[in-house]
């Protein structure tokens, strides 16, 4: 049986699966589509479940695993059906999971990333807030004393703007790299 493997929202590959009298084989060959350490997960009713580390291999993303069946069974899952890379967050469990929130408008706009791992895994696991402004790509995150700054890598770069909601530190991309 072939799946399809989503990056981002993307189909970027497929995972074979082949069943065995005791175990379940996994074989996922995907294109090479960051330089971060990507992990293949699946989704089942229990949560993801991670198969495994894909390693470049002549420009493709590739792994093998076996489970046993008994394993899956403990687990309370079949063969899964849908499959996703993640750098390690397993958040990105469907298309439908890849959009951010705008601050401003609160409504919901395609994903954008920055093309810097740290800063796009804080996106990805919606610990920060992306939208795309005239000047470029703005990031924000709740700002006080005593609570988590996800942004703290970049403090330097932020400013601090204040909304009815409380302070917020914001950071302006202004480079032509970033994607969508």
């Amino acid at each position: 049986m072939e799946f399809p493997v989503l990056w981002r929202g993307e189909k970027i590959g497929e995972v074979t699966v082949r069943e065995m009298p005791h175990a379940v084989a996994f074989s996922v060959d995907c294109a090479c589509v960051s330089e971060e350490l990507l992990r293949c997960y699946a989704e089942t009713e229990q949560g993801p479940l991670l198969i495994g580390v894909v390693e470049p291999l002549e420009r493709r993303l590739i792994c093998h695993k076996t489970l046993s069946k008994q394993s899956l069974h403990d687990r309370g899952t079949g063969i899964p059906q849908q499959y996703y890379l993640s750098s390690g967050g397993h958040t990105e469990r469907a298309p439908a999971d890849t959009s951010a929130v705008s601050l401003s408008q609160g409504k919901r706009t395609p994903q954008l990333w920055t093309g810097e791992p740290l800063l796009d895994r804080l996106i990805e696991d919606h610990v920060i807030t992306v939208r795309e402004t005239p000047a470029g790509l703005q990031l924000s995150c709740p700002f006080a004393a005593g609570k988590q700054f996800p942004l703290a890598c970049v403090a330097v770069a932020c400013h601090i703007a204040q909304t009815a909601s409380g302070y917020y530190a914001i950071l302006t991309l202004t480079s032509p790299f970033y994607r969508t």
